[in-house]
């Protein structure tokens, strides 16, 4: 593939950069972040003081470009890392990354220029919203844009708002007054402290609490044209949106149970007795055990795999369009598998375990990563993931573009 094409050493040192961040605090501060349901606003400013917070951004603009254009599976696999420690910063930072390859896309030049140096120079955060409770459907926007003379007035609410305990900029999806969603879908960068903006700290959910994830609200807020990304209904112009913020919650889903599996096979080498029908004098010993953690292991590399394919495919098809079709499907085996992978990781671990796991379980954070996999599969039913896939290989449709 073509977009084998990127600098292995700068991936590597890249990639190692994470992984000492998310050992050293992402990992150890997640257990707080979940009791508090706080945003992980350290890890962001540790991001940014080791300059990788502009990670996805361009390298014109002082980033590291790893973006769909170019080295997508660094951003992936930094994705996957970080949740490995805490899902809730994974999910966030994928979020953020979002936010700047929509600017990429839809934006003027001056926009790149300015939100990405704001990103690279003063620490910047994103997030980018559509999802809302009124509505029938999660794809029914109620948020309104009213054109005025100067930009537009937005008014509304976004739930499931990634971030906001912690962003400087919203990027909030509203549908231009007047015009159906397909014509008036419209990306408005608004700042946490513009007039009318509010921040309801309405989220303790199951699991995901760090992503701050609750409710944003919008009354009378202008946004000047400067700071509205492309034309109303230029959204559909995103032909991999989709498929792209897919395959970052699929990197969490693998990170958290990769996660798992680590926190695991500490717990069973120092505390997992020996069970008493056995002869065994360790639990690691035990046949039982090493076949479990054998079968997890399997399951975590595969998700792994899958994954880094579906990167690699959406680099492709960034560059021939053509290859659409065929990118999203392996995003979405690769979310399928993941999500199922996640789920049984992080729920077979206590078995594995034994029963003091269970009761160490608030301290060892044993329960945090099932229920952070359980809350965040949830986003999209997978059942529609397989669909789309049974669809496209009996011949019935291609997957359409949506945000999905």
């Amino acid at each position: 593939m073509a977009g084998m094409n990127f600098d292995l050493d700068e991936h590597e040192k890249v990639l190692a950069q994470f992984r000492e961040l998310r050992r050293t605090k992402v990992g150890p501060r997640a257990l707080q972040h979940d009791k508090e349901a706080s945003f992980p606003i350290e890890n962001f400013q540790d991001m940014h003081a080791a300059g990788l917070l502009g990670l996805s951004v361009q390298k014109a603009y002082g980033g590291y470009g790893a973006g769909l254009s170019s080295n997508f599976l660094l951003e992936i696999a930094v994705v996957e890392e970080l949740s490995k420690g805490c899902s809730s910063t994974g999910q966030a930072f994928h979020n953020h990354n979002a936010s700047l390859e929509v600017i990429y896309v839809l934006g003027s030049q001056e926009q790149q220029s300015r939100f990405c140096t704001d990103v690279v120079r003063n620490g910047s955060i994103h997030g980018v919203w559509a999802s809302e409770r009124a509505g029938k459907t999660v794809h029914d926007i109620k948020t309104r844009a009213t054109k005025v003379k100067g930009g537009y007035v937005v008014n509304g609410q976004k739930f499931f708002s990634t971030n906001s305990g912690g962003a400087t900029w919203f990027q909030v999806w509203a549908c231009v007054e007047g015009k159906s969603l397909e014509e008036g879908m419209l990306p408005c960068m608004i700042r946490c402290d513009d007039a009318g903006v509010s921040v309801l700290k309405d989220w303790m959910p199951l699991g995901q609490r760090g992503t701050t994830s609750g409710t944003t609200c919008y009354e009378n807020v202008f946004v000047p044209l400067s700071n509205v990304v492309g034309e109303p209904g230029d959204y559909y112009k995103l032909l991999l949106f989709g498929p792209y913020f897919q395959l970052g919650w699929t990197a969490v889903y693998v990170g958290i149970g990769a996660g798992a599996l680590e926190a695991c096979l500490d717990y069973v080498k120092t505390k997992t007795r020996p069970w008493g029908e056995t002869a065994y004098e360790r639990g690691v010993d035990d046949p039982y055990i090493q076949n479990r953690v054998a079968d997890l292991s399997v399951q975590v590399e595969a998700s792994r795999l899958l994954l880094y394919r579906a990167a690699r495919m959406l680099e492709e098809a960034a560059r021939h369009p053509e290859l659409r079709a065929e990118a999203a499907v392996a995003v979405y085996r690769a979310k399928v598998f993941a999500t199922e992978s996640a789920l049984d990781v992080t729920s077979r671990i206590f078995q594995i375990s034994g029963a003091r796991a269970a009761v160490d379980a608030p301290q060892s954070g044993f329960d945090m990563y099932w229920r952070n996999a359980r809350t965040f599969t949830l986003h999209d039913p997978v059942d529609y993931r397989r669909q789309r896939i049974g669809r496209y290989l009996l011949g019935v449709e291609d997957p359409p573009i949506s945000w999905w």
